[in-house]
C-alpha cells in the first residue's frame, strides 16, 4: 500500500469537516461495506498500517446506478449500511427520459472539450442533433460526452456533421429502437413519431426561453427561417412560461 508504520492519510481523513463523494457505491465488496459502516456509525477509523484511531466528521454523497434495495434482498448489500446512506434520496433520470437536456449538454460540453483538444467545432449540425435526440443513450451523459469528443476530434469545420461520427456510432444510433422514445416531459411513450417529438421540442424550447423565438432557435441550433416555418407548420403559439426554471430542475 505504500503506507508507513504510522499509517497514511486516506480519503476520509482528508475530507474531515468536508464532503466525500462515493461513486458506484453498489460495487463495494462486503468487507469494504463493513468498514464504511463503522466510519458512518462511529465517526472513526484507523489508517492502513496504523494502530491509532482517528475521529472524522464528513458529509457523504453516494451514487450508484444499481437498485441497492434489490441487492439488500439478495444479500449483496448490507441492510444497515443501506439505511445509513439512504437519508436523502435524489433520483437522477437517465438521459433518454430527459432528452430536452441534450442541446444544453452539447452546448456545455463543446467549449469544455475544446479546451483540451483545440477543435474548431462550435455547434452540431441539425442532422446530428436529430440523431442524438432519437438515440436512447444507454451510457447516459458519459456516452454523450464520449461520442461528442470522438466526433470533434475528426471534424474539420465549425459545424459538427454526420460524416465526423464514426461509422460504428452511426450504425448503433441508427439501429436504436425509436418507439422506445419518451416525451420531453419525461413520461414514457409507447410511440412518438418524429413530428410529435419536433413539435414538443420546439414548445419546450420556447418555454425555456420565455417565448423568445430567436433564443429558442439558437437553443435548438436551428436557423431562424426554419424555426419560423416550423412554428407555422405546427401552429405553435408563443407565450412566456410562468416559471421557466422547471427545465433545469433535473441538473
Amino acid at each position: 500500500t505504500g503506507a508507513g508504520k504510522n499509517g497514511k492519510p486516506g480519503k476520509f481523513e482528508i475530507a474531515h469537516n468536508g464532503t466525500i463523494f462515493l461513486d458506484e457505491a453498489g460495487d463495494m465488496s462486503m468487507g469494504m461495506q463493513a468498514k464504511l459502516l463503522r466510519v458512518i456509525q462511529e465517526n472513526e477509523f484507523e489508517r492502513i498500517g496504523g494502530t491509532s484511531t482517528y475521529e472524522v466528521d464528513v458529509r457523504i454523497i453516494a451514487a450508484t446506478n444499481r437498485d441497492l434495495w434489490a441487492m439488500v434482498n439478495k444479500g449483496h448489500f448490507r441492510e444497515d449500511l443501506y439505511y445509513r446512506l439512504d437519508v436523502v434520496n435524489i433520483k437522477i433520470p437517465p438521459l433518454r427520459e430527459r432528452i430536452e437536456d441534450i442541446p444544453l449538454l452539447i452546448e456545455h460540453f463543446i467549449p469544455f472539450i475544446n479546451r483540451r483538444i483545440n477543435s474548431p467545432v462550435m455547434h452540431v449540425g441539425q442532422d446530428v442533433l436529430n440523431l442524438f435526440l432519437e438515440y436512447d443513450w444507454p451510457g447516459n451523459v458519459r456516452e454523450l460526452h464520449n461520442v461528442l469528443e470522438g466526433a470533434m476530434n475528426l471534424n474539420t469545420g465549425s459545424i459538427l456533421g454526420m460524416q465526423s461520427l464514426p461509422s460504428k456510432i452511426r450504425k448503433r444510433m441508427g439501429s436504436s429502437s425509436f418507439p422506445k422514445a419518451v416525451t420531453l416531459s419525461g413520461e414514457p411513450a409507447s410511440f412518438l413519431d418524429r413530428k410529435s417529438l419536433e413539435k414538443e421540442m420546439i414548445e419546450q424550447a420556447l418555454i425555456f426561453k420565455n417565448g423568445n423565438k430567436r433564443q429558442a432557435a439558437i437553443y435548438l441550433n436551428m436557423c431562424r427561417a426554419t424555426f419560423y416555418n416550423k412554428l407555422k407548420q405546427y401552429n405553435i403559439e408563443t407565450q412566456a412560461a410562468p416559471d421557466s426554471r422547471h427545465l433545469s430542475s433535473s441538473f
